[in-house]
């Protein structure tokens, strides 16, 4: 058997017996900081992790330093011996034109479902890109990132489309604008000897600097992009060399601070 928990920052609260009973919580908490957070005058961003947690994130927040919260669910066997971990894919269709980068899958990355033990992932992604029309027009598929979540190992892929009339082929595409690294800020420090706790917003930033790595640095790869992904991968470049610039500081808790 499986139960899960609501971890607030890596710290786990009560046991639940279902993910769903554990996601709910997870909501109720979130919208309640959110409330908290705004009631104070403060700017909230909050965005969507996966489909099994949510990161709230908050700006000038003097309760930390870092400013950022991240709460999420995790399962673990009852006997607490680690339950095994699944893998999946994600993937972050991107396509360019005369316009800009698009994100074609809308708002997120599309996922793959349990990549079995006898199947590549680059496989799987294949046919994830197959399945929403989005193969043969993909010029590059890398995979730029793995993190944990949840219950499985995350291999993230971003794939490079060389389609220019987007918005005929996925009328949910939404443009990536170059404000977004500005809007959203720099992704979550941390210490050079501890894991990430990245934001979804920071794996498509992240896969967008591979791509900008890839043009400058692979020539198989530098040929395939149009010049349209060379003109406005140029303009995305000083945000995204600046991502990972802050150096990390450790939270500093005053004694006795609940």
């Amino acid at each position: 058997m499986i139960h899960y928990h609501v971890l607030s920052n890596g710290d786990p609260g009560l046991p639940f017996a279902s993910l769903e009973d554990a996601w709910t919580a997870l909501l109720q908490a979130a919208d309640e900081l959110e409330r908290q957070k705004r009631a104070d005058g403060r700017e909230v961003f909050v965005e969507p992790y996966g489909h099994i947690g949510r990161q709230l994130a908050w700006v000038a927040d003097n309760g930390t330093r870092s400013g950022w919260l991240v709460l999420e669910v995790t399962g673990c066997a009852d006997d607490h011996e680690q339950a095994p971990m699944t893998v999946v894919a994600e993937i972050w269709g991107l396509s360019a034109n005369e316009r800009g980068i698009w994100l074609i899958s809308g708002s997120e990355a599309w996922r793959s479902g349990l990549i079995a033990a006898d199947t590549d992932p680059h496989w799987a992604v294949s046919a994830v890109l197959r399945e929403h029309g989005a193969l043969d027009p993909a010029k590059i598929i890398h995979s730029t990132s793995w993190r944990a979540e949840g219950e499985s190992v995350v291999l993230t892929y971003v794939a490079a489309l060389d389609c220019p009339h987007v918005e005929a082929h996925w009328p949910g595409a939404q443009l990536v604008s170059l404000m977004l690294p500005d809007a959203v800020g720099k992704p979550i420090t941390h210490a050079a000897d501890a894991p990430p706790t990245p934001r979804y917003i920071d794996v498509l930033l992240h896969a967008l600097r591979h791509l900008r790595f890839l043009l400058e640095h692979d020539a198989t790869a530098a040929r395939a992009f149009s010049p349209a992904w060379r003109s406005h991968l140029a303009d995305f470049a000083p945000a995204l060399a600046g991502m990972y610039s802050a150096e990390h500081e450790p939270e500093v808790i005053a004694p006795g601070a609940v």
